[in-house]
């Protein structure tokens, strides 16, 4: 049985909404979930922060649920643009996808989920390229900073680059980090059904990326780096897949040529790297077993030594949170020796600049559709 963890990040959205409509009094907007007083309960709050006013929170509402497709059409059918907020998205995602693409409206996700973004990509491009749509996922921190940092080095680097490796370094405040129980249940979920999406390219009738003819040098698993000068692991998001998506997209409409991208995490010690291997051995092992992933969900904070919280991380945390992308971009193969650093940095990634990230994303479709020339699951 599954549980349903919605709210903690939407709610974030909603206060971003918030402020921007301050800056854009023409933007109109409603709140759409299942329950009704909650949701009139994150309005309210989030008025409150924001000096927001509203007449009743009951206004800005649309009642829908993923199990009610006939209400799931109708809040499609009220938007422009649909932000989804909703996880794990390979259980409740794709219910919000279906009813945009059925009900004319554009639509982004936060989704750090490999698997479903692929997956709709395949049921539904054909059907939401037709009606003119855009449906882009992974609109937050998963994986707009990475995807957008290997971009600008590309555009910026004196000659043709080569490849890029990325190096992510996350810095807890005072008050330390916390994560809430709904980005640590996609994780289990998506480790759990890793071969899902092995299998899903495999059975892709699209053509392949060419691979990139620079080869970028070879790290061990466990690395201490000379240039990040810390130790070094691979970064076991969506990033690297969501930016050779976006690789593969550019190649076959653009014919720009693929460049090579490995993306890691930077670790403060190497007792971090300790701490942290015990933990991935334990959890890769338990997301495989039925029971396993039963008793890491069951029991978030001790397989996660107090990290993961049905709460989730408490303002204060999130205040004195931040992350920085690095980027070093080499040359490409018989060019001459380049190299170019660039760095993309904001505030604590989940859930400050996850949903301003969202919000951008959303509105720019808003604002300036037209200029987006394809159409479809991009």
């Amino acid at each position: 049985q599954r549980r349903v963890h919605g709210g903690f990040t939407g709610q974030f959205v909603v206060r971003e909404v918030m402020k921007l409509t301050k800056k854009d009094p023409t933007l109109t907007w409603k709140a759409a979930g299942r329950n009704l007083p909650k949701i009139a309960q994150v309005l309210t709050a989030m008025a409150a922060q924001t000096d927001t006013p509203l007449d009743t929170a009951e206004d800005r509402i649309v009642v829908a649920d993923c199990k009610d497709p006939d209400r799931m059409l109708y809040m499609a059918q009220q938007a422009n643009v649909v932000i989804n907020c909703v996880g794990p998205y390979r259980f409740y995602g794709e219910d919000v996808v279906r009813a945009c693409v059925e009900g004319k409206a554009n639509y982004v996700d936060i989704s750090g989920e490999p698997a479903f973004l692929e997956t709709m990509e395949a049921k539904y491009h054909e059907a939401a390229r037709a009606a003119g749509l855009v449906v882009v996922g992974s609109c937050g921190f998963d994986s707009i900073p990475c995807d957008l940092g290997v971009d600008f080095t590309k555009r910026k680097f004196p000659s043709e680059l080569g490849g890029v490796e990325s190096f992510l370094k996350f810095k807890a405040g005072r008050e330390g980090a916390g994560i809430h129980f709904a980005t640590y249940e996609c994780a289990v979920h998506g480790f759990a059904n890793a071969v899902e999406l092995r299998n899903l390219r495999k059975r892709s009738d699209r053509p392949p990326l060419p691979k990139p003819t620079t080869r970028l040098p070879k790290h061990a698993a466990v690395h201490r780096n000379p240039f990040a000068r810390a130790w070094c692991i691979p970064f076991p998001g969506s990033d690297r897949s969501v930016v050779m998506r976006t690789q593969w997209f550019n190649h076959h409409h653009h014919h720009t040529k693929p460049a090579a991208v490995n993306v890691y995490m930077e670790l403060p010690s190497f007792l971090a790297v300790l701490k942290l291997a015990v933990f991935g051995v334990v959890f890769a092992l338990f997301t495989k077993f039925t029971l396993g992933r039963r008793l890491l969900l069951n029991h978030p904070r001790l397989f996660t030594a107090g990290y993961v919280s049905h709460a989730g991380p408490t303002e204060q945390q999130m205040a004195g949170a931040k992350f920085s992308i690095t980027f070093v971009g080499t040359q490409a193969a018989g060019t001459p020796p380049a190299r170019l650093v660039t760095r993309v940095s904001g505030p604590e990634p989940g859930y400050v600049a996850t949903p301003i990230l969202a919000l951008q994303a959303a509105y720019a479709i808003l604002r300036d559709r037209a200029m987006i020339a394809q159409s479809g699951v991009l």
